[in-house]
Order: structure tokens, then sequence, then C-alpha cells
């Protein structure tokens, strides 16, 4: 059986075109792959560092057995706090790190199989303020 996954990072947070200043400065995106990639999650099978990703290690399918690595590369346009700041700007840095954060989706045959809204300390608020490119590994042998 093949593996369907998908991992919803709040996707509709990253589709707003919503007028409002970045609360947090994030460093200019100028990754080729990340540029060609924004708003998209990728899966490769080996810890690949982003310098030396490209898109021949997108994984287009997956079959589960043992001793496999599975891994996720999500490239935002924005950093999540950037994001949670158009919802809520009144709050601050630290206030939208408290109340928001990633979901992930996991899905086999289109049926949702896991959900899991990610506990608000999961991943710092530093990443949360200034990353907009990262690896999760899902299985790993």
């Amino acid at each position: 059986m093949k593996l369907k996954l998908s991992l919803n990072a709040l996707a509709l947070l990253f589709n707003l075109n919503l007028i409002a200043q970045d609360l947090i400065q994030i460093e200019p995106i100028v990754n080729p792959v990340h540029q060609a990639n924004k708003g998209k999650i990728t899966f490769m099978g080996a810890i690949i560092p982003i310098d030396q990703y490209t898109e021949k290690d997108f994984l287009r399918s997956f079959e589960l057995k043992e001793n496999v690595d599975l891994n996720v590369r999500t490239f935002l346009s924005n950093s999540l706090t950037n994001e949670l700041h158009k919802l809520a700007p009144q709050l601050s840095s630290s206030e939208l790190n408290k109340v928001g954060n990633f979901r992930y989706e996991f899905f086999i045959d289109d049926s949702l199989i896991y959900a899991e809204n990610l506990h608000f300390g999961a991943f710092g608020e530093e990443n949360k303020n200034k990353v907009t490119v990262f690896r999760v590994p899902l299985l790993s042998t």
C-alpha cells in the first residue's frame, strides 16, 4: 500500500493576502530551491542539507516498510510568527507564539488517519520568528 502524507502548516495562514506589516524581520530567501517552492512541502528519503537539496531529491511516492527513512522539508514564504501576526495584529510575538503553531495531518488513501496540533512550545519561539525552511523527520532508522 502506498502511503500518502500531507502536512498542513496552517495553509490558510500562508495564503492570506491581508495587509499587515511583518512583525519580525526575516532573512531574504535566496536559495533557488526555496524560491521555486515557497508554500510547498516536499518529502525526502535521506537527510540532505538545504544547500545540497535539489528537486531531483523530492520523493514522488513512498512505500511504507521497515527500516526506511522519511523526512519532510517545508518551504515557507514568511515566518510562522509573521503569518500569525496577520490574523492577530494586536498580539506581540511572544503572545502569538503561545497561541499558534503548526498542524500535522496524515492520510492513507485519502482518509485522515492522524492529526496533531503541535503544542505551542514545540519548534521554539526563535524558529517560529525567523525560520522559513525546515526539515522534520517522520521515520528514522
